[in-house]
């Protein structure tokens, strides 16, 4: 192994070591009670976040209460992925391609075991519930990986910061044993993919319109020219109908903008696309005629606005000047 290759060994390594001080996995609940959502994170050695309200939930559908001392796997995971820190370190200060190649399928073999692991623990708690609990729903699922809707609760599970960690030195080590195999373009392409898509942010999702319901007034939307969503820093997506049911939420919510990562509206000339708020051309218009009737359309510069802004009675608005408008 050159310089380089060690380096981006020792890389690795240190990332592994890190997914012992960070939590690996996170399960978020959301619920119309719960909009701020409800955290539970899961550490090679311990259970934390919000576990005793999610515990007082789980007992009115009769699941077993989380308790740390029943997992095993907390006794020793933090050994595996310490070892496996080693072994990462070995390989940068020595150079040995074994080990190069014993640490890739280290860190496969934890991301599988883990998976695999995850899969049984979440069918072991939600099939065992107890029948004389106060609330029945039936089969409970809940998502391995993904999100989910149960009830009135809107389930994700997701790798945590640890869990991203963990994955990106699988990927940089897998990248290193690939290009020993003599495939430097596979092994490029497939790092440039997988650092894409573990260090995007969550953004706007589509609306689907005839299906989505407003996070506000409960309506469903119908009119493409209108729509508009937050994003919060913990990536709960709320979709609403109209811009006054946005504001109405915010307000209600006490949503702070350390709480929000992306507020965005549709365009009113361009289906599906969307503008952030803060850089939208507004214009109040009764002609609008949007669903809630705050009757404002965006925009996405004030040329594009300019047939609506000559219109008789139309105001030309800034976000904070709609979001103080109601």
């Amino acid at each position: 192994m050159n310089k380089t290759e060690k380096i981006i060994a020792a890389i690795a390594s240190f990332l592994v070591f890190m997914g012992l001080f960070t939590p690996i996995w996170q399960i978020l609940l959301f619920a119309p009670q719960y909009p701020g959502g409800l955290t539970m994170y899961i550490s090679h050695n311990k259970l934390g976040g919000d576990v005793d309200t999610i515990n007082g939930l789980n007992h009115y559908i009769g699941m077993k209460v989380l308790k740390e001392e029943d997992f095993p796997e907390f006794q020793y995971l933090g050994w595996i992925i310490g070892g496996l820190g080693l072994m990462g370190l070995a390989t940068a200060m020595t150079g040995r391609v074994w080990l190069l190649y014993a640490f890739c399928v280290g860190l496969i073999l934890l991301a599988v075991a883990g998976i695999v692991d995850f899969a049984i623990w979440l069918d072991a708690y939600s099939s065992n519930l107890d029948p004389k609990a106060p609330l029945d729903i039936g089969v409970l699922s809940p998502p391995i990986i993904g999100k989910k809707t149960i009830v009135n609760f809107e389930v994700h599970s997701y790798p945590a910061l640890g869990g991203a960690l963990l994955i990106m030195a699988g990927v940089l080590a897998l990248v290193l044993a690939l290009r020993r195999m003599r495939k430097p373009s596979a092994s490029l392409a497939f790092l440039a993919v997988a650092f894409w898509h573990w260090g995007c942010n969550v953004g706007p999702v589509a609306i689907k319109y005839g299906k989505d319901t407003c996070a506000h007034c409960r309506m469903m939307l119908t009119d493409p020219k209108f729509g508009c969503e937050i994003v919060t820093a913990k990536g709960r997506v709320f979709i609403f109908d109209d811009l006054n049911c946005m504001v109405g939420f915010m307000k209600k919510e006490n949503l702070k903008e350390a709480d929000v990562s992306h507020k965005v509206v549709i365009n009113y000339l361009k289906t599906g696309e969307f503008i952030d708020v803060d850089s939208a051309v507004f214009v109040a218009h009764a002609s609008f005629k949007s669903p809630m009737r705050a009757d404002i359309g965006a925009f996405s510069s004030t040329a594009a606005a300019k047939e609506y802004l000559s219109r008789e009675g139309a105001q030309k608005l800034t976000w904070p000047q709609v979001f103080s408008s109601f």
